[in-house]
Formats: structure tokens, C-alpha cells, sequence
């Protein structure tokens, strides 16, 4: 925790120490902390801990609970001065098939040009730091254009997120195949032009090629629609595709969790796709019912 003290001195504020010294931990189920390392070659580890996972155990020390095995426990034992990556860029930049560590899950998450790409960033900065997965990225040209529109983040930093990166136009790459062995794949957000093109088998481009190979291979394929009104067309297309067998899944907020902030609402949706994969996160809490009300309305 260097890094720490040398950012907050020797001991924690007040504030962070009363955040995170353990009480009153049923009032705060459901929070998260994100937290980040860095590995040999430089490039962040973004991983999601819930409360209580990470804990002062005095104004001094924290102690975090993770996983032996996880990206963040090896950051933490192996740390090194961080490097340049030898190719200067991305890491797999190049789109070639490797074979999948063992027990290593494989997914593909594209980023298509509607607005929303917020949630394909914040789902690549969840799964970042879940154990055992790959993301295999592919960002539309007009994707490009809309995350440096909409955020603050750079397409490199954006890339860095992935395990390997692929050129949309690169029809030829792994993620072409069939025999190219993942979990499936998430389009986030997906414009309903990347829709039309699911729905019609028209696969132009690398982000539609591996939607058709998902579908053809039946595995799963979730596609968070982001369009707003629906025309009959559309709604034709999202049938359609829907028939196919993709998840439609559109960024719908939810009220029921009275979110305070954007975070807690582009969470929601990005936890209901990690949902659909069975991928732990604490970004939102579980439904557990209605309680009757404190007092009766008047």
C-alpha cells in the first residue's frame, strides 16, 4: 500500500477511516469499492470489491479480500516497476487466436456508434478485475468517435481495458470463426444499425460477423439496444434478432434501488448483463421483496 500512504500520508483521514473501519455493515450492503493495481507492463486492474472487503484494520494498515489467484493478488506480490509494452500499444492489438488459459473464460464485447458507451467502458473496467476472464474488444470507428465525445477517456486507455483488441474491419480475424471457442458476447452499447445488421445475417463488419457466429454457434449474444423513441422498423429489427436468439437488453434504469448518482444507474445495467453470464459483482443489490411501508399513506 505505498501507493496509498504516499497519496494520504501516514494514517487515513478521518472520513476513509470512518468509511472503512467495519461498522454498521447492514447499512451498507450493496456498496462497492473500486479499486485499482497495476501489473508488470503498467497497464491498471481495475477490480470491484464489495463493503466489507476491504477494511482499515487501523489507521495505518487496510486489509483487502480477494482471491489468491486473482489479477489483483498478483499485482500486489509481483509488483514491478511499470514499463512500456514492448509493441507500444495495446496488448494483442494485432486480433491473433491464442489458446485460453485453463478454466479461463472467453467473452466478446463489442462497442457500437449509439450513445451509451459508458456502459461497454464500465462493463471492460468491471471485468478487468474478474478472476479467469478474457475480453476479446472490438470498437466500431463510430464508436471511436462517440467515447471521446461522451467521456473523458482516450481510446487507448479504453483498449487497455481488454485482454486482446480487434479492427472492426478485420473480417478475417479469430472472432470470425466458429471454431474460435468463447462464452459468448455483449454489444454495448448497440446501435440500432448494428441491430438491423444482427437481424439480417449482413456481416459487413468484424462486430456483426461475431454477433452471426454467436448466434450460429448458440451462444449467448446480448445486445444493449440504446435508441430512443422506436419506430415500427426498429421494433421489427429488435423482434427479429430477438427470434434469432440474442438477449435484448436496453439501459433501463431502475428506481427500486434509489440510485443517488449516473454510477448507480450505468452499474445497474452493466450488473444485469454480468447477470446473464453468471459473473458474481456487487454493483447492485439482489431484489428481495417489498416491506410494508413506515408510515400508511394519508
Amino acid at each position: 500500500m505505498s501507493r496509498v500512504a504516499r497519496a494520504l500520508g501516514n494514517s487515513l483521514p478521518d472520513a476513509l477511516w470512518e468509511f472503512l473501519c467495519g461498522r454498521d455493515l447492514a447499512a451498507r450492503m450493496g456498496q462497492a469499492i473500486l479499486i485499482a493495481t497495476t501489473d508488470a507492463e503498467g497497464w491498471p486492474h481495475p477490480a470491484m470489491l464489495s463493503y466489507g472487503e476491504v477494511v482499515a484494520l487501523d489507521r495505518h494498515r487496510l486489509r483487502l479480500a480477494v482471491y489468491r489467484t486473482s489479477r489483483t493478488s498478483g499485482n500486489r506480490r509481483d509488483h514491478v516497476r511499470p514499463r512500456a509494452p514492448a509493441s507500444g500499444g495495446a496488448p494483442g492489438l494485432a486480433g491473433r487466436g491464442r489458446r485460453p488459459a485453463e478454466g479461463c473464460m472467453r467473452l466478446v464485447v463489442g462497442i457500437s456508434g449509439s450513445s451509451g458507451a459508458i456502459y461497454g467502458i464500465r462493463l471492460l473496467e468491471v471485468l478487468r478485475g474478474v478472476p479467469d476472464v478474457e475480453t476479446h474488444l472490438i470498437i466500431s470507428a463510430a464508436a471511436k468517435r462517440t467515447i471521446l465525445e461522451e467521456t473523458d477517456y482516450s481510446i487507448k486507455n479504453v483498449e487497455a481495458l481488454a485482454t486482446q483488441v480487434y479492427d472492426n474491419r478485420d473480417i478475417g480475424a479469430a472472432l470470425a470463426s466458429g471454431s474460435f471457442r468463447t462464452e459468448g458476447m455483449i454489444i454495448a452499447p448497440c446501435s440500432i444499425k448494428t441491430v438491423s445488421a444482427l437481424a439480417n445475417c449482413y456481416a459487413e463488419t468484424l462486430i456483426c460477423r461475431a454477433g452471426d457466429v454467436t448466434l450460429k454457434e448458440g451462444r449467448p449474444l446480448v445486445v444493449v439496444a440504446r435508441e430512443t423513441p422506436l419506430h415500427l422498423g426498429h421494433l421489427r429489427q429488435l423482434l427479429a434478432l430477438a427470434e434469432l436468439g440474442a438477449v435484448i437488453l436496453p439501459p433501463m434504469p431502475a428506481f427500486y434501488n434509489r440510485p443517488k448518482t449516473l454510477d448507480d444507474i450505468i452499474n445497474h445495467t452493466v450488473g444485469r448483463i454480468l447477470d446473464r453470464f453468471g459473473i458474481p459483482h456487487g454493483l447492485t443489490r439482489e431484489w428481495t421483496g417489498t416491506h410494508p411501508p413506515r408510515h400508511q399513506p394519508s
